[in-house]
C-alpha cells in the first residue's frame, strides 16, 4: 500500500508543482499581452489624435500668432471680396466709367485668386490627412470601436465639399482677374454688359465664400467633437483592458495557490512516507539487533 501511496504523492507533488510553474507563466503572458495590447491602442490612438491635430492647425491654428490657417485665410478673402464690391460699385453707378474696369478691381481679384489657391491647397493637405486614417476603418475602428467609421466619412465628405466650394469661389475670382480692361474706343454697350457680369460673378462669389467660412467654422467644431469622442472611447478601452488583465492576473495568481497547495500537499505527504519508512527501517534494525547480539 505505502509505494502506491508515495507514487500517487509523487504524482500529486508534480502535478501541482508544475501547475504552479504554468501559473506563474501565465500571469507573465497576460501582462506581456496587456502590455502590447494597450501599447497597440494608444499608439493608434495617437496617430489618430495627431491627425485630427494637424487637421485642426491647418484650419483654425494653435494660438493667435498662427496666421496660416484657412480661418484666417477666409477672413482675408471675404475682406478683399468686399473691397471688390467697394471699388466696383462705382463703376456700375457712374456712365463714365462704365467702359473700363478699374485697375484696382483687377488687382484685388489677383490677390483674391491667390489667397483662394492656399485655401484650396490647405483644405487638399487635411484631406491627405484624413485618407491616411482610412487604414484603420477595417481594423482598429470596427474591432475596438476607436472611433466611428462614419464620423471620419462625414468629416471626409464635407472637407470635399468645402473644397469643391473653394474651387468654384476660385473660379469666379479667376473670371473677375481675368476680364479685360476696356478703352474709350471700346463699344460702350458690350463694356458696360461685361462690368454687369463681372458684377454679377463677384455676387456670387461672395455667396459662395461665405458659405465658405461657415463650413470651415461647423468643420472645426466637429472635429472638436470627434476628438472628445476619441479620448472618451481611448480611457473605456484602455480601462476594459486593464481591468481584463487584473482579472485574469487575479485567477492565475488564484489557480496558482491551489497548485501550491497541491504541491505542498504531495511533497509534504511523501516527506511523511520517507521519514516514516526510515523510521521503520530503524525500528526493524533495532529489533533485528536485539534478537540477534552477536
Amino acid at each position: 500500500m505505502k509505494p502506491l501511496a508515495k507514487i500517487f504523492y509523487q504524482v500529486t507533488a508534480f502535478l501541482g508543482a508544475t501547475g504552479t510553474f504554468l501559473c506563474f507563466v501565465g500571469i507573465f503572458f497576460v501582462w506581456i499581452l496587456y502590455s502590447r495590447l494597450d501599447g497597440g491602442v494608444k499608439g493608434a490612438f495617437d496617430d489618430v489624435h495627431d491627425n485630427f491635430m494637424k487637421v485642426k492647425i491647418i484650419l483654425t491654428g494653435t494660438d493667435q500668432k498662427n496666421t496660416g490657417t484657412v480661418q484666417n485665410d477666409m477672413k482675408t478673402a471675404l475682406a478683399t471680396g468686399q473691397k471688390l464690391r467697394r471699388l466696383l460699385s462705382p463703376a456700375a453707378k457712374e456712365e463714365t466709367q462704365l467702359l473700363e474696369l478699374p485697375p484696382d478691381v483687377i488687382a484685388e481679384a489677383e490677390s483674391l485668386t491667390k489667397t483662394l489657391k492656399d485655401v484650396n491647397k490647405k483644405i487638399g493637405d487635411a484631406r491627405k490627412l484624413l485618407d491616411r486614417m482610412d487604414g484603420y476603418k477595417n481594423s482598429l475602428l470596427y474591432d475596438i470601436n476607436l472611433l466611428e467609421p462614419e464620423s471620419l466619412d462625414s468629416i471626409n465628405e464635407k472637407f470635399l465639399s468645402v473644397q469643391e466650394q473653394c474651387e468654384r469661389a476660385l473660379d469666379f475670382s479667376q473670371r473677375i482677374a481675368s476680364s479685360p480692361a476696356h478703352k474709350a474706343e471700346v463699344d460702350k454697350e458690350k463694356a458696360s454688359e461685361e462690368v454687369a457680369t463681372v458684377t454679377r460673378t463677384l455676387t456670387r462669389l461672395l455667396g459662395v465664400l461665405e458659405r465658405l467660412r461657415n463650413h470651415v467654422v461647423r468643420l472645426s467644431g466637429e472635429i472638436d467633437e470627434v476628438r472628445d469622442e476619441l479620448l472618451k472611447t481611448r480611457a473605456s478601452v484602455r480601462a476594459n483592458i486593464f481591468y481584463t488583465s487584473i482579472l485574469l492576473k487575479l485567477f492565475l495568481i488564484w489557480m496558482g495557490s491551489g497548485q501550491a497547495t497541491l504541491f505542498r500537499f504531495g511533497y509534504s505527504n511523501v516527506s511523511r512516507l520517507k521519514t516514516a519508512s526510515a523510521t521503520a527501517e530503524a525500528d526493524e534494525s533495532d529489533e533485528i539487533a536485539e534478537l540477534d547480539p552477536n
